[in-house]
């Protein structure tokens, strides 16, 4: 939309031309190129090294799929109006593996774009062990009614994957390091342009172990993303950096009791979410609950379920659900 109003403006500016007209667009053009201040262009930087972070960190490829004999190469994509997603993968069991996903949405006011483009090798240690490098380039886009941030950048480094030779539980992790080429400015102004290094390390524990009498889904993820400007701005006599620090845990129990006219499940699990950023911010959240499912043996289910949805500051009166489900 935005190349179909420039090419307008350019036809209105020659029909002015040629009519010997005052025109608004050759009046913008007589005066200075406008450049951010000091508190906008530490605004907008920090708010797009947060949004890139944030949605680099989510992009990363489930590095367990390799373990997936069955897994075979899939292309998702989805396109309405002014937002659309993509996602281009490459078979997982290939020592050499690719995938591509983005996301796009907005339209004049707000536009907002993510791309990521990873490309891996690896080699089998043993059949639960594998350890390869992998390149990662992404495009990042931001628009909103006053600046604009434009901005290339790339990662490379190491990763593994680890599973149990016993239970399917399973280990990954990642430790990337990396360069942007960023453009910040005004909309229709002066862009100033510079560097930054970024770094993202990544540690995530998924999977199942079963005992005798539970089975129990254990979750552990943790990471770390900083990307720090290299030089500064005309507007900034500082270089200005962005960090954050996330942990996630969990742990999912699941206890099967056979029953006369059916199957018993009892059910709990307590989760919570850590993190700090470049403020000094540090925010806790946790939550638990419990539960109970029974199947009866013509196909009918009841369930129940108490939850506590954030724990941090003592346990409250807990919200009760109620369901039942019946197949035919």
């Amino acid at each position: 939309m935005r190349k179909r109003l420039d090419s307008l403006t350019g036809w209105a500016g020659a029909i002015c031309l040629g009519l010997a007209l005052p025109c608004a667009a050759e009046a913008q053009e007589d005066q200075p190129p406008q450049h951010l201040g000091a508190a906008q262009a530490k605004t907008t930087i920090t708010d797009a090294f947060s949004f890139r972070a944030q949605r680099s960190a989510a992009y990363q490829p489930d590095l367990t799929a390799f373990f997936d004999t069955d897994s075979s190469g899939t292309l998702d994509a989805y396109v309405e109006n002014d937002q659309g997603r993509l996602e281009l993968t490459s078979r997982t069991r290939r020592p050499v593996w690719f995938r591509l996903r983005g996301q796009w949405s907005g339209g004049e006011v707000d536009e907002r774009g993510y791309y990521l483009a990873t490309l891996g090798a690896h080699r089998w240690i043993s059949e639960d062990f594998l350890l390869g490098t992998m390149v990662e380039f992404d495009r990042t886009d931001r628009l909103d009614t006053r600046t604009e941030h434009h901005a290339d950048g790339a990662l490379a480094g190491p990763y593994f994957a680890l599973r149990h030779a016993d239970h399917p539980l399973y280990v990954e992790g990642r430790l990337l390091y990396g360069r942007t080429s960023n453009s910040v400015a005004l909309r229709e102004g002066s862009a100033e342009h510079f560097a930054a290094d970024r770094l993202l390390a990544q540690l995530r524990m998924t999977g199942t172990i079963a005992l005798k009498a539970f089975e129990l889904e254990p979750f552990l993820g943790a990471r770390y993303l900083a990307e720090r400007q290299i030089g500064t701005t005309s507007a900034r006599s500082a270089p200005l950096g962005y960090h954050n620090t996330k942990v996630e845990y969990g742990l999912d129990m699941l206890h099967s009791l056979s029953r006369r006219h059916g199957l018993l499940d009892l059910t709990g699990g307590l989760s919570g979410i850590w993190s700090e950023t470049t403020t000094g911010t540090v925010a806790h959240s946790a939550r638990i609950g419990f539960g109970a499912r029974f199947t009866f043996d013509t196909g009918e289910q009841v369930s129940v379920t108490a939850e506590d949805a954030d724990i941090t500051d003592g346990l409250d009166a807990p919200s009760l659900g109620f369901g039942y489900k019946l197949s035919f």
